[in-house]
């Protein structure tokens, strides 16, 4: 990879929107220990729904700007200098995922402290609203916990299964490079533009699906 291409601010304002949207995406998951612990599933599935539409919306946001340097590719044949921007993409989303297992234990109290703001409040809307006001702003702090450490597999208790490990680990692979290997195949093959890019919408269900 090329440093040099990170002098373009634009692609480095991509790679940062790439690693918010992925840690984001990955932190999702806090959903479901925060149900167990709370014991309101539903209320978790509904908040975790809010929290997803919203990584949803940042993605697509990310990804036009990004089709601009397909273009660019197309036009001047340098599709090599494409993929080298995509790849500093990825080592964004890499980044964010990493840093969405540090964060992933302040994220499940950020969970708890959403279900019981929806409880108390009895509206989404009235909590959203209240995220920026200096209690909301309080409230988050008061969530942030220590890093989350790994978890040695010769510990006793219960394991976590490998092949649910390694299908999880498979399908945000594909759920993170899906979109940005149709832009670099639509710039190598420009005359399945169309086509790349309807295909990564279906592969990235799969995935999604999966995860």
């Amino acid at each position: 990879m090329d440093p040099f291409l990170l002098t373009d601010l634009r692609l480095a304002f991509i790679a940062l929107l790439a690693g918010v949207v992925a840690m984001l995406t990955t932190l999702n998951v806090a959903a479901r220990p925060a149900a167990v612990r709370t014991g309101q599933v539903a209320l978790a599935l509904a908040v975790s729904s809010i929290f997803f539409m919203f990584t949803r919306f940042a993605n697509l946001f990310y990804l036009p700007i990004l089709a601009t340097y397909v273009d660019t590719a197309v036009r001047t044949g340098r599709v090599d200098v494409l993929y080298g921007q995509i790849q500093w993409v990825v080592v964004g989303a890499a980044t964010g995922a990493f840093l969405s297992w540090v964060l992933l234990p302040t994220f499940v109290a950020v969970y708890e402290a959403g279900i019981q703001a929806v409880q108390d409040h009895g509206s989404m809307v009235r909590v959203l609203l209240g995220v920026g006001t200096p209690r909301g702003v309080r409230t988050l702090l008061g969530c942030l916990r220590s890093p989350a450490v790994l978890v040695s597999w010769s510990r006793g208790g219960r394991k976590l299964p490998l092949d649910f490990l390694v299908w999880n680990v498979a399908a945000s692979a594909v759920w993170t490079v899906g979109a940005l290997c149709a832009l670099h195949v639509s710039a190598l093959l420009p005359r399945f533009e169309a086509t790349a890019v309807l295909l990564s919408g279906l592969v990235n269900a799969f995935a999604a699906i999966a995860f």
